[in-house]
């Protein structure tokens, strides 16, 4: 795999920032009011998907296929 491009050229960390953004703009009540229980989720679901971007890019870079290539 000798074609991989750092991280932030991709566009899964575009999206990932993306969506910490609007994650963070939600939990401090900048797009309007929310709940506690919903900047929980908020928090969880921004928690999530940073985990997610970087399992995908350590499997990427360990060289790792997805199922369905295999």
């Amino acid at each position: 795999m000798n074609d991989v491009k750092p991280g932030w050229r991709t566009s899964e960390f575009l999206l990932s920032l993306v969506a910490l953004v609007l994650s963070a703009l939600l939990a401090s009540d900048v797009l309007g009011e929310s709940s506690s229980m919903m900047k929980a989720l908020v928090f969880l679901s921004a928690m999530l998907q940073s985990l997610g971007y970087t399992v995908s890019r350590g499997l990427l870079k360990r060289g790792v296929k997805p199922a369905d290539e295999e």
